[in-house]
């Protein structure tokens, strides 16, 4: 996403009576990284899928830069927005050179091909990978993960999403403590500052052992 990203009471469910989340507010800056953190089945895919437009939600709305993606041509939101799945399998052999220069489909015509400058513009795209970059450039990213040290590592802004509400909203090294990852994931998680050379937080899990251990006997 390039620009400023404003989600307002984001809703979605399959059902009428039943909803997968509700209440979605998030509001990101130009350039900013956002983590979203959940157990699985939480929804944040979710709710990746519909702050893209891929599923519709039944409350709220998206806005990109002050304007309403739900009033946008299908064109107009594939040049502005980028969205890369869990998983992907395709059934023909792209490299990844062609994989990039899809993202500039939205600007070719219907019955045109890659110009030059297209994939000199993937190839830019490729030499600047390094993903701390991104943010030089003015992209706004949003991403699910599994892990919290990902927070800790990439983003501005992490929010945890479970029982279909955000369980916490902000800075990762404000937010995110030892007893907010237990409520999250049920499991004991130490946050652990390390300075040398890395100079971050990292999570650690905890192994709780239920019961005393029994010392064990010689064998005489």
């Amino acid at each position: 996403m390039h620009g400023r990203v404003d989600i307002t009471g984001l809703a979605f469910g399959y059902t009428a009576s039943e909803q997968i989340f509700s209440g979605i507010d998030i509001h990101l800056a130009p350039g900013q990284v956002f983590c979203l953190l959940g157990p699985n089945g939480s929804g944040k895919s979710t709710l990746l899928k519909c702050i893209m437009q891929l599923l519709s939600p039944v409350a709220g709305r998206v806005e990109l830069d002050g304007l309403d993606l739900d009033r946008l041509s299908a064109n107009r939101i594939a040049g502005k927005l980028g969205f890369v799945p869990q998983s992907l399998v395709s059934a023909i052999p792209f490299t990844v050179a062609e994989i990039v220069v899809m993202g500039r489909a939205s600007q070719i015509r219907m019955t045109a091909s890659p110009s030059k400058k297209d994939r000199d513009m993937a190839m830019a795209a490729l030499e600047r990978m390094g993903i701390a970059h991104l943010a030089e450039d003015g992209i706004t990213i949003l991403m699910a993960s599994h892990f919290p040290d990902h927070a800790f590592l990439t983003s501005h802004q992490v929010g945890i999403l479970k029982n279909g509400r955000l369980l916490a909203l902000g800075n990762p090294d404000d937010t995110l403590s030892e007893s907010l990852l237990y409520d999250t994931y049920g499991i004991h998680i130490r946050v652990v500052e390390v300075k040398k050379d890395i100079h971050r937080k990292i999570c650690v899990p905890v192994l709780q052992e239920s019961s005393p251990r029994t010392p064990v006997k010689e064998v005489s």
